[in-house]
């Protein structure tokens, strides 16, 4: 009988099952993490989080999620969210109860604290955490980050006990007033048809020179007025400041397409 050849067809189809096995785990892994986040997010959390992509390899212990965000609590306001978030953890080392991270990266994150009197919008989330601890046995956690990488971050802190009366005197104030007179101003030409006076732009950019709608408008205005190529200069501007999301960027990415082939087309007017 040819034994070592019997067992070596019997280890060739182990190796394959194996493989099969493996293969299947890491296609499952991604859509069924995704699954249970959105399933379970307000029974661990009380709060609704929604992704837009999970990444995830159980294999090589890599976890990738897009467009993460963390609602708050019984609200559709965003209180963190991060285009993308990414993770290496060591499995050899879960498997024995240590959680041992090589590396975490958050890009582009956002994370919106108020504070109300003395009560902050996190404080549920830390009395979600805490709630049972004391009816449970006490461990050690084996915890183990040595990497963390923020990229492109912002934070926005907004304190509701402030009297009304500092901010409606304060200069960002006047900027915002002046930013909203001027938007109806450059409303009232485009309907008319009328050229800007001079300085207009400038003046209107001054107002608010971060806000990607600042330029959405004098895009607007420009291409309503057929001149397609100071159209297409905000358009660019506007592209290049901070968007608040993808469909955002995808409406902008058309309008350019659109004065791109009329400027082609030798349609623009100075």
């Amino acid at each position: 009988m040819d034994k070592p050849g019997k067992w070596k067809k019997i280890t060739v189809r182990i190796l394959i099952i194996l493989a099969g096995i493996l293969v299947l785990l890491t296609l499952v892994a991604s859509p069924l993490t995704k699954y249970l986040v959105q399933k379970y997010d307000e029974k661990f959390t009380g709060r609704e989080i929604t992704l837009g992509r999970a990444i995830v390899n159980p294999l090589a212990g890599s976890v990738g999620l897009r467009n993460f965000k963390i609602h708050e609590s019984e609200s559709d306001t965003i209180f963190f969210s991060a285009a993308k978030f990414s993770a290496n953890i060591s499995i050899l080392k879960l498997i024995n109860g240590v959680y041992d991270i090589s590396s975490i990266q958050l890009n582009r994150p956002e994370i919106r604290i108020v504070k109300d009197d003395s009560i902050f919008n996190f404080n549920d989330l830390i009395e979600k955490f805490l709630a049972g601890k004391d009816t449970l046995e006490e461990k050690i956690l084996k915890l183990n980050i040595r990497n963390i990488k923020l990229n492109d971050g912002t934070v926005f802190y907004i304190e509701r006990d402030i009297p009304a009366d500092t901010f409606l005197f304060s200069h960002p104030y006047r900027q915002f007033e002046r930013f909203r007179k001027m938007s109806r101003e450059l409303r009232e030409l485009k309907s008319r048809g009328q050229s800007l006076p001079v300085g207009f732009a400038n003046g209107y950019m001054g107002t608010n020179p971060r806000f990607y709608l600042t330029y959405v408008n004098l895009c607007e205005y420009y291409n309503e007025m057929e001149n397609y190529d100071q159209a297409l200069q905000y358009c660019n501007l506007a592209l290049d400041c901070r968007l608040p999301g993808l469909d955002e960027k995808k409406d902008l990415m058309a309008i350019k397409e659109k004065l791109i082939k009329k400027l082609h087309n030798g349609h623009s007017r100075d």
